[in-house]
């Protein structure tokens, strides 16, 4: 629970002092990282979310790991694998919001294709 926290509470400091600090002449660019911490934070909380319940419901019913449950397994599991989506969500974050990222991408990507095509 301290570290979503520490997330929301930094993200909220980082879009202060992004505001105040971006010049005039670089809207866009204050969007899209605006934009980029918005979205990361955003998608992180809600895929901890899972497992922080897990947690909660775990140490108030005194469930013990050892006895295999469905709330134990499968809920586990799930609780695993969306935070392992969210590993997966940054790059698609990044793709979206900022443009040097997508750029750098279609760059090596379009060298790529273009050494395949020609073999």
């Amino acid at each position: 629970v301290v570290p979503n926290i520490m997330v929301v509470v930094s993200t909220v400091l980082l879009l202060v002092e992004a505001k105040k600090g971006a010049s005039a002449g670089h809207r866009a660019k204050r969007w899209q990282g605006i934009m980029t911490v918005v979205l990361t934070a955003t998608v992180y909380s809600f895929s901890v979310l899972p497992i922080s319940l897990y947690q909660i419901v775990q140490a108030f019913l005194g469930m013990s790991t050892d006895e295999p449950s469905f709330f134990s397994t499968y809920f586990l599991r799930l609780s695993i694998s969306f935070v392992n989506l969210n590993v997966l969500a940054n790059f698609f974050i990044y793709y979206i919001t900022v443009s040097s990222f997508r750029d750098f991408l279609r760059d090596k990507l379009g060298r790529i294709a273009l050494r395949w095509r020609f073999r």
